[in-house]
């Protein structure tokens, strides 16, 4: 499968997957104590997602000092130059509070809650865009990417305290 901006994530898990099967446990493990981000609200199935797209974007590997998509740009030398450009980006992280000020055509536009600085996401195509209606509050990370950012792990909204919400590609 050729990586494109779509599809970049998938193929990101599939490499971390692929390339970590035998330490992926011991990983985990060992980098769920550092684990920056609140967790307590979630299942187990979201925090696992949630820590290892930290760990893929953020987080350096002990035995290298890179992180995953760092890794595999330096693997990976046939990438395209613009997809190379926007996956390097991907570690400019923003976190916190955001309000939803829009949708439309695939893009959200959310205002961070503390800076009032806005932001246009372009959604994963397995993102459901019912669940972003304008004026709800959600929690979480989002990087930078391209012409918009793109979510990073795991939200959780305000349109029900008990909702918890996958903005990243499955």
């Amino acid at each position: 499968m050729e990586i494109n901006k779509e599809n970049f994530k998938q193929i990101l898990f599939d490499y971390f997957s692929n390339n970590y099967e035998k330490r992926v446990g011991r990983i985990l493990h060992k980098l769920k104590k550092e684990f920056p981000y609140d967790n307590d609200r979630l299942s187990e199935e979201f925090s696992m997602k949630n820590l290892i797209d930290w760990i893929m974007i953020e987080k350096p590997l002990p035995d290298s000092g890179k992180t995953v998509v760092e890794e595999f740009i330096e693997k990976n030398q046939d990438i395209p130059e613009d997809i190379k450009n926007c996956m390097t980006k991907m570690k400019n992280i923003t976190l916190g509070g955001f309000r939803i000020l829009s949708y439309s055509k695939g893009i959200v536009t959310l205002k961070h809650e503390d800076t009032n600085k806005e932001y246009g996401v372009k959604l994963y195509n397995t993102t459901d865009p019912n669940i972003l209606k304008r004026g709800n509050d959600i929690t979480g990370r989002i990087h930078d990417f391209d012409e918009y950012y793109r979510f990073a792990g795991i939200f959780t909204t305000s349109a029900s305290k008990s909702d918890i919400l996958s903005l990243n590609s499955d």
